[in-house]
């Protein structure tokens, strides 16, 4: 029941925030355009034109199943004659949906762990607390979907990793969630490697465990003719999830020798530009002389730009009004909660690695995790050799791995706070409780977007959500910890 009161109140304030806002900073309008784009296609599989927008690259590119699927409530939308503000609307409540359910696989992944319901329930409701998840689920935008699949895939990891035989059932999941996660994001194939490699070295050991015809018994559902259907339908998914990725990775490789070939490598100069993003980096890239990779560079990187920037932008809201940007990233007490919760998390799992060893697949995640944060880092520092500025350093990439990091720092610290005594364990509880409570009164949830906006936020200020939003943004102003009071340490220009 918490659980369920927990999604429910976290649906509630996206859907607020959706229905009451302008287009957000994170990319929403380009997002919008590809939808649009894959609306007038029945396939994913595109012969992209001008006539398309401003795309960049959505022919060969490794990140479209997010668009590709809202299209068909873009479709319908349009069928039924809703104008645009209300078609917005749809997509926005369609992507509050994916977080919501996101948050329920989230919570299995934790149970799948070895966390006690109890502990579930605080880390769910943690994850669910943090201002940016609350935010970014209130718009268009594939990290939505991203964040439903990653914990789907990493729970069928993890089961796959703990089974004593050969598991088809387990290996059609993780093969459909890592195809369906690849084609979503391509930012997800860094949670292959690591996993894949485990869980194979993994049945290879088991091998000599497993029955005879376990996968003819997997393929007849054990005589049972509606698990037959459901076993048959799961393999078709990943057979077309894998195949999906070979078509755009490997196809890729094959065509232009890299999997995420450059749009001029694709298509001509003229739509290219049409993408601002690409444009901006076109010209960077003409004006900088590109920079050699270097260990002392990458240091000098990760400490005067990357660190900071993700900090600084972990609370980065902002919405496009009159072709300028509004932004806030929230009350001061917000960061300083963000920056001793980050620490704690970080410090919670350094010490209780030797603890999260019990709870097999623990620290194959851990790993996961890691690796993803590493080509990230990698990425942005080979971005900024060849541009020469730290561009797309955000929190919000991060969010999909933060709520491992969550489980596992609790994870440690409750059985290391249980075996020193049971009552330890409950003070352990009750503190994690009160930083819920802090953390959802002083800038959690919703609290910093309302904290932040005035009526240059809302798309119609006459609305009743836009009243909404802004009569409850007297409240937060008037509740959160003022920031005369606060030093704000991520230092906001």
């Amino acid at each position: 029941m918490f659980a369920v009161v927990v999604v429910l109140w976290f649906a509630a304030q996206a859907a607020i925030i959706a229905a009451a806002s302008s287009k957000v900073i994170y990319d929403e309008s380009y997002h919008l355009a590809a939808v649009e784009a894959f609306s007038r296609r029945w396939t994913p599989f595109i012969t992209q034109v001008a006539a398309d927008g401003p795309l960049g690259d959505a022919e060969r590119y490794g990140s479209y199943l997010y668009h590709y699927l809202l299209s068909f409530p873009w479709r319908v939308t349009e069928l039924v004659g809703l104008n645009d503000g209300r078609q917005l609307l749809v997509l926005r409540l369609v992507s509050v949906t994916m977080v919501s359910l996101g948050l329920l696989a989230w919570r299995w992944l934790f149970r799948e762990l070895g966390a006690s319901r109890a502990l579930a329930n605080v880390c769910m409701a943690v994850v669910a607390a943090t201002p940016l998840i609350v935010f970014l689920a209130a718009f268009v935008n594939y990290d939505n979907l991203i964040f439903l699949i990653t914990p789907l895939f990493l729970r069928s990891v993890v089961r796959l990793y703990k089974a004593d035989q050969f598991a088809p059932r387990e290996w059609a999941l993780v093969l459909l969630w890592a195809g369906l996660g690849a084609v979503t994001k391509y930012t997800f194939l860094p949670f292959l490697p690591i996993a894949g490699i485990a869980v194979l070295v993994r049945q290879i050991s088991v091998r000599g465990q497993t029955p005879p015809g376990s996968l003819r018994a997997f393929l007849s559902g054990d005589g049972e003719r509606r698990r037959r259907v459901a076993n048959i339908a799961l393999l078709l998914g990943a057979v077309l999830a894998v195949a999906l990725v070979v078509e755009r990775y490997v196809g890729n490789v094959l065509l232009y020798r890299s999997i995420m070939p450059d749009c001029l490598d694709v298509h001509p100069l003229s739509i290219c530009s049409m993408h601002a993003p690409w444009a901006r980096n076109y010209e960077l890239d003409a004006a900088f002389p590109d920079a050699a990779p270097s260990v002392l560079g990458g240091l000098a990187y990760l400490t005067a730009h990357w660190i900071p920037l993700m900090l600084k932008n972990s609370t980065w809201y902002g919405v496009v009004f009159e072709d300028s940007i509004v932004q806030s990233r929230g009350p001061h007490i917000t960061g300083l909660i963000l920056y001793v919760g980050i620490a704690a998390v970080l410090v919670a799992i350094f010490v209780s690695l030797g603890v999260l060893r019990r709870h097999r697949g623990a620290l194959l995640l851990l790993s996961t995790c890691m690796l993803y944060i590493v080509v990230l880092f990698v990425q942005n520092y080979s971005d900024f050799r060849t541009l020469g500025i730290p561009l797309a350093v955000s929190g919000r990439y991060l969010l999909v791995v933060l709520p491992v990091f969550v489980v596992l720092a609790g994870l440690g610290v409750t059985k290391i706070f249980t075996l020193t005594s049971a009552r330890s364990g409950t003070a352990m509880k009750l503190l994690s409780v009160g930083c819920i409570a802090l953390l959802g009164t002083q800038g959690g949830g919703m609290s910093s977007y309302l904290w932040s906006i005035d009526d240059t936020w809302v798309s119609h200020p006459e609305g009743r959500p836009a009243k909404l939003v802004l009569d409850l943004s007297s409240f937060a102003q008037d509740t959160i910890i003022p920031n005369e009071w606060v030093k704000d340490p991520r230092q906001v220009e």
